[in-house]
């Protein structure tokens, strides 16, 4: 059995000091070529270079403040240079880490290629090409910008990589500002598969993941697991999840109850476990606190206008004859839907902005069994 890559996830890293790179404005900057492509292509041999003499180690790259100073250029030239690495698959951006050196054989082993704004952008000037004649000018990426409504950096980062393939070329104008010039026609060859974002293609993954390895009601893995097996990063874990949410896969929870699955694309079992009367203790326990919050909604919707003080905690707490930790937990979520505000000082309290929909209430009242007893209690 061949035996998976390590990734950066699996061994500590080793930040490379500025000097090692040798980073000099003469070593670097050797032709009239916009300065991140340069940076870029200098890059790749540094690492390369990098990569030969110790394979086995993950690398990160030092800050891009610190090139930035050492080449003499501006934060920004470096930053796009090394989007352009990451995109090739050269490098990994992690927030909070830094640019850590793809050290796996295969680019797309680590990192999943995705169908991004740039392009997007790519597709575009492809087609806006294609109505010039070889040899015409493009217009500045400001212009373009405009014409095809994405930023001036993403038009960059497309404009760049069209240069890599010699569709056009960069040359210096009189005023030393450079200009795009057409050279052959555009072969657009992306798949319709490969035009899914990033989000789009690991929610396909997901639920094909749920599918097998999921019935409804189970918890999925954390975040950081599922970030490891998918090999994205954790924010990207996070927008998928939403997104299924949304559509009606999963329902997120929060603090320790998790993320549950309640449509795992299996026709059998495609019913929200709210329909059910049998759960496990720990979502019985969530369903509980969801009453409890639908409650004080309702209450709140037929008793006070927006713009009214609403009651405190600890009268809440009285009303409803649960603990000011639930109360509080409640309120925090309207607080974080926009439904009220929370206000300090002499004249402070809690204050309803925006009415909260009433919310119905299920029929059942749930019961705490485990898995293997179900089946004896349907009976």
């Amino acid at each position: 059995m061949r035996k998976p890559e390590q990734t950066y996830l699996d061994k500590p890293l080793e930040r490379i000091d500025i000097e090692s790179f040798n980073p000099s404005p003469q070593n670097v900057f050797c032709t009239d070529t916009k300065k991140d492509l340069q940076i870029k292509n200098w890059l790749i041999n540094e690492i390369n270079n990098l990569k030969s003499n110790d394979s086995a180690k993950f690398y990160l790259l030092p800050s891009k403040a610190e090139f930035a100073y050492k080449l003499n250029v501006s934060v920004g030239t470096v930053q796009s240079a090394i989007r352009m690495l990451e995109y090739e698959g050269h490098v990994i951006s992690k927030q909070r880490i830094g640019t850590i050196i793809n050290n796996n054989s295969a680019a797309t082993s680590s990192i999943k290629k995705s169908f991004t704004k740039k392009d997007k952008a790519y597709e575009e000037i492809c087609k806006y090409i294609e109505k010039l004649r070889i040899g015409a000018v493009l217009p500045s990426t400001r212009i373009l910008a405009s014409e095809l409504d994405f930023s001036q950096n993403t038009i960059r980062l497309a404009l760049d990589a069209l240069v890599n393939e010699k569709v056009i070329e960069i040359k210096k104008t009189n005023n030393s500002d450079f200009a795009w010039i057409v050279k052959k026609m555009p072969q657009q060859s992306i798949k319709a598969f490969e035009k899914l974002s990033i989000t789009e293609r690991i929610s396909k993954e997901l639920i094909n993941f749920m599918s097998k390895n999921s019935k409804v009601g189970d918890r999925l893995p954390a975040h950081n697991i599922l970030s490891k097996k998918f090999a994205v990063s954790i924010k990207t874990i996070n927008d998928v999840i939403k997104s299924l949410a949304q559509k009606g896969f999963l329902e997120t929870r929060r603090g320790r109850y998790g993320t549950i699955v309640i449509n795992n694309n299996d026709s059998s079992e495609n019913q929200k476990t709210e329909t059910s009367i049998f759960a496990h203790a720990s979502v019985a326990f969530e369903y509980n606190y969801q009453k409890v919050k639908n409650s004080i909604i309702n209450y709140i919707a037929e008793n006070y206008d927006e713009g009214t003080k609403l009651p405190t905690m600890q009268e809440f707490s009285e009303i409803f004859d649960v603990s000011t930790n639930t109360i509080r937990k409640a309120l925090t979520e309207l607080s974080d839907a926009g439904n009220i505000v929370f206000q300090r000082g002499r004249f402070g309290g809690t204050f309803l902005i925006k009415m909260p929909k009433i919310q119905t209430q299920t029929k059942y009242k749930w019961l705490a069994v485990s898995p293997e007893y179900q089946e004896v209690y349907n009976n």
